[in-house]
């Protein structure tokens, strides 16, 4: 009998945007026009990759508790301004 075989929780993350990268960098270099300096494409696709990352990386720092805003319970005005 053949047991599947599953990552543990905790590697589902990293392994979901290695596996963003790597598709990225198939899809770049596959779609590569004929002609272009290789030297110029590089920059790009290097460029391209930060873009990714950078995009992921804000996306998770957005998720993390001390990035929201502070919870508007109270709407009047602060106390001790004499209004």
């Amino acid at each position: 009998m053949m047991r599947a075989v599953l990552l543990p929780a905790r590697w589902i993350g990293p392994a979901v945007i290695y596996g963003l990268v790597g598709a990225w960098a198939v899809l770049w270099f596959a779609a590569e026009p004929p002609g272009q300096p290789a030297v110029a494409y590089l920059g790009q696709f290097f460029g391209a990759e930060s873009v990714l990352l950078l995009s992921i990386g804000m996306v998770l720092i957005s998720t993390l508790p001390c990035a929201r805003p502070p919870s508007t319970a109270s709407t009047g005005p602060p106390s001790g301004t004499g209004v």
